[in-house]
């Protein structure tokens, strides 16, 4: 009876496997994380993205609001009660991913640097995935494409 207990459940036979693991975890995931049609599609473009690796990692790290900002920090509980929360850039405001990359009056300096470079208006979106979808699309479009950056 003492070695029913450690039997695999997730498999016929009672025995672990990577595979057996993965459908579980996988199972799991598709329950929690139901993706909108907008958050499909940026995974999507962003895996056929000509991008490097680490890039793209990086990217898809930001959109799940991963990378170590203050706000997550916070969750996993490395920061102290003493530490401070705000943006590391401006200090105005909670430091997470979106403000981070899109609404840190830092960010926005460097954000309006570079579509005035490439000659481009763009309105600040709201989060990271309307932003990636509108460069997705900026890309996508001959008018970029022509711009300098991307000349040889």
């Amino acid at each position: 009876m003492e070695e029913d207990k450690w039997l695999w459940t997730s498999d016929e036979g009672g025995s672990f496997s990577v595979k057996s693991s993965y459908r579980v975890l996988e199972g799991i995931a598709v329950l929690e994380d139901v993706l909108s049609a907008l958050e499909e599609r940026v995974f999507g473009d962003m895996l056929k993205s000509p991008a490097p690796s680490k890039v793209i990692a990086f990217s898809w790290m930001a959109l799940l609001d991963r990378i170590p900002t203050r706000s997550n920090l916070e969750v996993r509980r490395v920061l102290t009660q003493e530490d401070p929360r705000n943006c590391v850039l401006c200090g105005h405001r909670e430091d997470t991913s979106t403000h981070l990359f899109l609404h840190c009056d830092v960010a926005w300096l460097f954000w309006r640097l570079v579509f005035d470079w490439l000659g481009v208006n763009f309105i600040t979106p709201q989060n990271l995935y309307i932003h990636f979808a509108c460069w997705s699309d900026e890309v996508n479009s001959r008018r970029l494409r022509n711009a300098r950056i991307f000349k040889n």
